[in-house]
């Protein structure tokens, strides 16, 4: 039997997807950005609200102890939109956000595969840099590489 050819400008995966082949843990919480502009995209670092703690928001920054206060990363679901071309969710949505499995994700430069990796301060990309923040309750491995910034599957594990 002869191989058949997929189409080569079909991705194989997107930012917020599950590797539902793998035990995971999901929860779903209500978003509740800083501002009505704002928004988390499918793949991006979550955390808990500092005033209220039932409410996520996109982790981008540090916390008190200097690390990153992630929790885990949002999952593409039933209620993802459109968010100016790119697909997250608003103000109020539920975020179905994965706290232990695998993920696909963006990295902010190159990253090789099986390595722990950090937190870039201001975007919440994944990165190998020293100096980036390190997570303070979740760890995140990669299971993949990639030549340069882009999408790669991560192991999430909640500490």
């Amino acid at each position: 039997m002869s191989q058949i050819l997929l189409n080569q400008d079909i991705n194989p995966a997107y930012a917020g997807l599950v590797d539902s082949y793998y035990k995971f843990v999901v929860d779903t919480h209500p978003a509740l950005n800083v501002d009505e502009t704002s928004r988390i995209l499918l793949g991006q670092a979550v955390r808990f609200g500092s005033v209220d703690p039932d409410k996520l928001f996109p982790s981008i920054g540090a916390n008190l102890a200097g690390k990153s206060p992630a929790i885990g990363f949002a999952v593409g679901g039933k209620n993802q939109q459109n968010v100016d071309g790119d697909l997250g969710y608003l103000r109020g949505d539920p975020v179905p956000v994965i706290k232990s499995g695998r993920i696909w994700t963006n990295t902010a430069k190159a990253i090789p595969a099986n390595i722990f990796l950090r937190s870039q301060l201001g975007t919440g990309l994944l990165t190998d840099d020293p100096g980036a923040l390190e997570f303070e309750y979740i760890s995140v491995k990669s299971l993949t590489s990639t030549t340069s910034a882009g999408l790669i599957l991560v192991e999430v594990k909640y500490v």
